[in-house]
């Protein structure tokens, strides 16, 4: 299964997902994108600068005051973002730390659900 069809398959199964992204958070440079017919690639594109915010580069010191003393960029493997009209669930995969998974759901959709379609997903080549 490539890459599309898995991006294309969570955006099937996961319930109320308006998009799924595939990103480097390094050079914050989307790479693949799976998203409702009304999104345009500046909405992937925002997405992807919102996962970079929550798991990308950030100083240390940063780090440190909002997540604690021993966390770095390094260590958080995922994170959520909730705002009024919509939820965006950030995952790095397994072995691949500058790459990124976001998907966004309605606001009511269960962060636990999706999280747990996420981790059992593997992005590898079948």
């Amino acid at each position: 299964m490539t890459l599309m069809e898995h991006l294309s398959r969570l955006h099937r199964e996961i319930p109320s997902c308006r998009e799924v992204v595939y990103g480097d958070l390094d050079s914050g440079t989307v790479l693949r994108a799976v998203g409702d017919s009304d999104l345009r690639q500046e909405d992937h594109d925002a997405r992807l600068s919102e996962a970079v915010a929550c798991l990308g580069p950030l100083p240390t010191r940063l780090f440190g005051h909002v997540f604690g003393v021993d966390a770095s960029p390094e260590t958080l493997s995922s994170a959520t973002l909730a705002e009024s009209g919509s939820t965006s669930v950030f995952l790095r995969p397994e072995g691949a730390s500058g790459d990124v998974i976001c998907v966004t759901v309605a606001p009511t959709t269960s962060v636990a659900d999706v999280g747990a379609i996420l981790q059992q997903t593997s992005l590898v080549d079948d």
